[in-house]
């Protein structure tokens, strides 16, 4: 149900695709981590089965992700954590309309809320995000109403090691209708005081009243 083939030497995408058609073909799980690959020949065939990719560290941006994901029509979970993002695409949105979980940290090149992440909130299944250390400083929400609501499904948010320093911003999250979970850790909203940050704790929880846990508790 699972390859893990993390950390090893292929040299591209085209020799995956011939182990995944000849001996893996009802494979879950891929993980390829740790492998810098060349994207320069279609697959045969699409890999329906496939329902979760680990991508972490292989040096790619968004470009790539594009082409490999079309042919994993019913992705729900994937790992993008320490590429080359710098930016998300609606091409890259519009293949992956059914994820539940979504991990993209440790991009700090990606760095603008509106229009990339805003671009995450059209799909409706997504659950969880996951966007530390990215270089984000600001949270900017267009308006909305119910016909056009971004992230209405999104429960659990992480976006510890950014740059958010304004109580302000937090306001904003309070229009994700369906967030419950937040962590936001060592970001400049906290300050080295002990008592200061219990401030912040209680100044974040008064503004988002539906959260259940903060930072993990």
């Amino acid at each position: 149900m699972e390859l893990n083939i993390r950390q090893n030497l292929l040299k591209n995408w085209p020799q995956l695709w011939i182990i995944l058609e000849k001996y893996f073909s009802d494979i879950e799980i891929l993980n390829v981590s740790n492998c810098r690959m060349n994207f320069d020949k279609n697959p045969s065939i699409i890999y329906n089965n496939i329902k979760q990719t680990v991508l972490i560290d292989t040096d790619n941006d968004c470009y790539l992700f594009e082409n490999i994901f079309k042919y994993y029509p019913n992705l729900i979970n994937i790992h993008l954590g320490l590429n080359q993002l710098s930016f998300i695409s609606e091409i890259f949105v519009d293949q992956i309309q059914n994820f539940t979980n979504l991990s993209l940290s440790d991009n700090p090149t990606l760095k603008q809320w509106d229009p990339f992440i805003n671009r995450l909130g059209k799909l409706k299944y997504l659950q969880e995000l996951i966007i530390n250390n990215y270089g984000i400083d600001r949270i900017k929400l267009p308006n909305q109403d119910e016909s056009n609501e971004l992230f209405p499904s999104l429960k659990h948010l992480y976006m510890s090691d950014t740059k958010i320093s304004s109580f302000d911003l937090i306001n904003k999250l309070s229009r994700l209708s369906s967030l419950i979970s937040l962590s936001i850790l060592r970001n400049p909203i906290y300050l080295t005081n002990q008592i200061e940050n219990e401030t912040a704790k209680r100044m974040i929880i008064a503004r988002l009243p539906n959260l259940t846990h903060l930072n993990r508790v």
